[in-house]
């Protein structure tokens, strides 16, 4: 067979090359390592790295006949071993290894993945073909001390999207299942193995929506499509085998009952794309993660003509290709069946969110659920979480309250807050508490006497636990005021302008003195009876004048004297009768006339 295995570095050929390697897998850079002679860039007798120094950093094309690979070079190494004759070994990775930048930590807010994934491939100078099947918006999605390269395999595990490197670009999405290479076993393929395995993969998921108060559970579903014939097999052996259905949250964020079931047929999915796999050693070139291949093999019938079986289609999700100078070329390849609509799921790790401070940017919740909106510091910029809840010591209804039982205290703009994550998820975020920090807290003054709470425009409870001057203090901007001096036993209310008190009814029982000062007028309106009882004296003072209106009757009964003193002219008029009756004496007197006027007769006696 005629093999065509070239190498370029930095757009130049190598004219000779003693062996490359390259591992291709799904989900991870792909590794290559290369081999030169010495003298295919050094002087004679240099003993160290001299002109090849300079392919460091450099990029690679690998090509087997029209398959290519694109690389960076990341490390060099000369290797004596005869004098100073020996080889250059070059090793390196995938272009992927760009995205390997050091760890990130950075969010968004309500974008598709796509537009995520974009915003990440921005960083670095590679080619991309995103078409993830997860079409709709995250809520927040935050890369969370992770490189690049790790966040979009996180991403790509959590939504169980295909993620690979093809050689030249890198793809997100399903693959392109249109061509198919034949590979046939004695020709093209030699020790070829064709496994199944049986493996657990029923779950039961569930998440909750607090915004809508909704708990969704979904379990699986038990049909999984693109299974072959052995893969089907082996799922069907697995369930039989495997009757228990692991009970867990659902590892990314779904806002509905749609989008869980979903992620739950993907899971189970994923477990069961692996379950088939068929291996092989391969002599064909043009082949790479991705590649779709049909595989079969033929045995002489002994009547002039082979009897061909065909294994069927699979897709190659690891290839280790093998070539010694331009001559020679193997790989060993696995695959799995080509129908498979999700890959298998990647032993990635997910970022362990602890928690951290943050600064209140928002609390103008627009759906009025008394959520907040807070940025990170290492959030830049607009950056920010989406509407997170507020933890508080009591929260819920009752019978009386649908809505706010319990502490609402929503923490204002600029406070500093202490934000958690639920399953240390950094894409599920919570505020804990408020935090005072060196320009906002003032401590609970010596001994730690004071507690207080204070709203933002200073409406005020003050709790005052100093030894002998103990007091409760409630209070407003305005001066209104209500003091619970405990010490003394007294109570005090202060308003500037008005107090007012409306009650069905009313009693007050003071045991010894009450004293009432009115400034300037004062009014009492009763709308039926007043009862006034007097258990000893009474004294009025009036420094103006005293009018009296009776509509009814005036009855007065005086169980002692009547002493009724006059400074000035006293006048008594009556529209109707006057009598005057005594038991005793009746004697009336005048320094001056006594003078009786009648329009008629009058009789004295």
């Amino acid at each position: 067979m005629d093999y065509k295995t070239s190498i370029s570095i930095d757009g130049k050929y190598l004219s000779n090359f003693e062996q490359v390697t390259l591992k291709q897998r799904l989900n991870t850079h792909h590794e290559f390592k290369i081999q030169v002679d010495h003298d295919e860039i050094e002087a004679l007798g240099v003993h160290t790295l001299e002109a090849s120094k300079a392919w460091l950093g450099k990029s690679v094309v690998i090509s087997f006949d029209e398959a290519e690979f694109v690389g960076i070079i990341t490390n060099l190494k000369l290797q004596h071993n005869d004098g100073h004759q020996g080889n250059i070994e070059i090793t390196g990775y995938s272009k992927t290894i760009l995205l390997e930048q050091g760890k990130h930590t950075t969010s968004w807010v309500n974008k598709s993945l796509a537009n995520i994934i974009k915003d990440t491939l921005d960083t670095v100078n590679i080619q991309a073909l995103i078409e993830p099947e997860h079409r709709g918006l995250l809520n927040y999605e935050a890369q969370y001390g992770e490189t690049h390269y790790q966040f979009l395999q996180r991403l790509a595990k959590q939504h169980y999207e295909w993620f690979f490197y093809d050689g030249l670009k890198l793809v997100i999405g399903q693959p392109d299942r249109n061509t198919a290479t034949k590979l046939q076993y004695g020709r093209e393929l030699s020790n070829i193995s064709i496994g199944m395995e049986a493996r657990a993969n029923s779950y039961n998921i569930f998440s909750y929506n607090a915004l809508e108060d909704t708990k969704n559970e979904s379990k699986t579903k038990n049909n999984v499509e693109g299974l072959n014939e052995l893969g089907m097999d082996a799922f069907n052996t697995s369930l039989d085998i495997f009757k228990g259905v692991a009970n867990s949250h659902a590892v990314a964020r779904t806002q509905n009952k749609s989008e869980l079931e979903t992620s739950v047929k993907n899971k189970q999915a994923a477990a069961v794309a692996d379950l088939n796999i068929l291996e092989a050693d391969c002599n064909q070139q043009n082949l790479t993660v991705g590649s779709i291949i049909k595989v079969s093999s033929a045995k002489w019938s002994g009547k002039d003509e082979f009897d061909v079986k065909n294994y069927g289609e699979y897709i190659i999700i690891d290839i280790e290709h093998k070539a010694t100078g331009s001559t020679t070329y193997s790989s060993h390849i696995k695959a799995i069946p080509s129908g498979v609509k999700v890959p298998p799921e990647p032993q990635v790790d997910l970022p362990q969110a602890n928690p951290q401070l943050a600064t209140v940017v928002s609390n103008e919740d627009p759906k009025g659920k008394g959520r907040v909106q807070v940025q990170f510091q290492w959030q830049k910029h607009e950056k920010r979480t989406n509407w997170i809840r507020v933890m508080t010591p009591d929260a819920g209804q009752s019978e009386n309250h649908e809505q706010n039982r319990g502490h609402v205290f929503i923490p204002e703009e600029g406070d500093q807050v202490m934000v958690g994550f639920r399953y240390s998820d950094p894409n599920r975020p919570f505020v804990m508490g408020s935090l005072f920090n060196g320009n906002t807290g003032a401590g609970g003054r010596v001994d730690n006497t004071h507690k207080s709470i204070i709203t933002r425009s200073g409406h005020t409870i003050e709790f005052n636990d100093t030894n002998r001057q103990e007091s409760i203090t409630i209070k407003d901007k305005g001066g209104n005021q209500i003091h619970y001096d405990t010490k003394s036993k007294n109570i005090t209310i202060t308003a500037p302008e008005t107090l007012t008190l409306n009650c069905k009814n009313m009693n007050i029982n003071v045991a010894e003195n009450l004293n009432t000062n009115v400034g300037a007028n004062s009014t009492t309106v009763i709308g039926v009876n007043a009862t006034e009882n007097i258990g000893m004296n009474k004294l009025s003072s009036v420094a103006g004048n005293s009018n009296m209106l009776v509509i009814g009757e005036l009855k007065e009964i005086i169980e002692g004297d009547l002493i009724s003193e006059t400074k000035k002219e006293r006048k008594e008029i009556s529209n109707g009768e006057v009598q005057v009756q005594v038991e005793g004496e009746f004697t009336g007197n005048s320094e001056n006339k006594v003078k009786l006027n009648s329009a008629e007769n009058s009789s004295l006696f």
